[in-house]
């Protein structure tokens, strides 16, 4: 491999810049050339190529959008388009690339893998909600924006004695708000994964202000609801004076925190390690302390069962609406065993369900029968069963399944 083109692509990420200076550096430092692509599919599919240098990432590593610039590129979409940016990226030299942005963006690289293109994805995100890895691109930056601001509007709330709801991004993804909310000591919490009511906000409130609390902070995902009509139906409904902050795009901008800028730092090198080590397909991603490589659609299939919620090593947790899931993912080099990954699930997930008296069995699917597993399951109270078959095709990288179930559903 001789060339490499790097890319960032969808919505921007504080720490973009940090992963491109990242893989510029280790791709000359590993005697390749590095070719930059400006604004992401739509600059491909325009061939709006230009060599990149140590001295073009000189001073980039603090800001914050991207040096590539990005755009969106609905022709992309299509297959003619993705056969258009494979044939320029061919025509180009380029021998392989460095994709860097969110879900969308990865699809493309996907897209660009299928046709033969050796592919490294790169979480940029800062909704954080790419499964693979624990942390995206630009999340640590968007709460700490955002922790900022609603601690000034938090300030103001208790100075009048006023309900506020502040309207953070996450239009799919709860993430910023939880974590911003959490931090911002916010009475309520409202994310889209969560059914929530706005009767429910209500008899909240109105139990606060029966113990004399007047001032309330509500840190609302913008895809949980419309932070103006329940500001308005609060203040209807409970007499509560309260005002809506929408703090939009202004999460999105500013100098990447150290945290950001050190994992796009370690997550765009690794990138370029992967692709001269010849594995390809992947998105680099951050589990434990340790860079992985996962498969591509790892990051973006997976967005169907849910976000990260379980850490278990080369395995992850997700949640969705019925309970938890925990799913063990072939990471190539990355070694995983179904067998310990069963273990910890069995040991550490079950007795959790069965403490907080969900009132459901577990079922444990397999494609890999493994000597201990049927043990460990009779020891749970937990039932194998089959393959996983449609969560394989959903996830396209699923082996083994650990869930709970209705006592008395089907376990095929």
């Amino acid at each position: 491999m001789r060339r490499i083109g790097v890319m960032t692509s969808g919505g921007d990420a504080p720490g973009m810049n940090a992963a491109v200076r990242a893989v510029v550096r280790r791709g000359i430092g590993r005697g390749v050339q590095i070719t930059g692509i400006r604004r992401g599919y739509f600059g491909l599919l325009r061939r709006e190529f230009e060599p990149l240098g140590p001295e073009s990432v000189h001073d980039i590593i603090h800001r914050g959008g991207t040096m590539l610039l990005t755009a969106r590129c609905d022709e992309f979409l299509s297959a003619p388009g993705q056969r258009q940016g494979y044939d320029n990226l061919r025509a180009a030299g380029i021998d392989g690339l460095v994709c860097i942005g969110g879900d969308g963006s990865l699809s493309g690289a996907q897209a660009l893998a299928a046709l033969g293109l050796p592919v490294v994805g790169v979480p940029g995100t800062i909704d954080n909600d790419l499964a693979g890895t624990e942390l995206t691109i630009g999340f640590d930056t968007a709460v700490n924006t955002a922790v900022e601001a609603v601690d000034r509007v938090r300030d103001t709330a208790a100075a009048h004695e006023r309900t506020f709801v502040v309207e953070v991004m996450g239009r799919h993804s709860g993430f910023i708000a939880l974590a911003t909310g959490m931090a911002c000591g916010a009475e309520t919490i409202l994310v889209p994964e969560i059914p929530w009511s706005a009767d429910a906000v209500c008899r909240r409130l109105r139990r606060g202000l029966e113990r004399g609390f007047r001032q309330n902070l509500i840190v609302l995902a913008e895809g949980a609801g419309h932070a103006l009509e329940l500001g308005q139906l609060i203040q209807e409904t409970t007499g509560l004076e309260t005002r809506v902050t929408i703090l939009g795009h202004v999460q999105r901008g500013g100098s990447p925190t150290a945290l950001d800028r050190n994992l796009a730092g370690r997550l765009g090198a690794a990138a370029v390690d992967l692709l001269l080590e010849g594995h390809h397909g992947l998105m680099t991603g951050l589990q434990g302390d340790l860079v992985v490589g996962v498969p591509l659609g790892t990051g973006v299939k997976a967005l169907t069962i849910g976000p990260p919620v379980f850490p278990a090593g080369p395995a992850k947790g997700f949640a969705d609406r019925e309970g938890l899931v925990l799913v063990a993912t072939d990471n190539f080099d990355i070694a995983c065993d179904p067998e310990a990954a069963a273990t910890k699930a069995l040991k550490e997930l079950v007795p959790a369900w069965r403490r907080r008296d969900m009132g459901l069995g577990v079922r444990v699917v397999s494609d890999w029968p493994t000597p201990g597993l049927e043990h460990l399951a009779a020891l749970s109270g937990a039932e194998v069963v089959g393959s996983s078959g449609d969560l394989v095709a959903a996830l396209g990288t699923a082996r083994l399944v650990v869930a709970p179930v209705e006592h008395g559903a089907s376990a095929s």
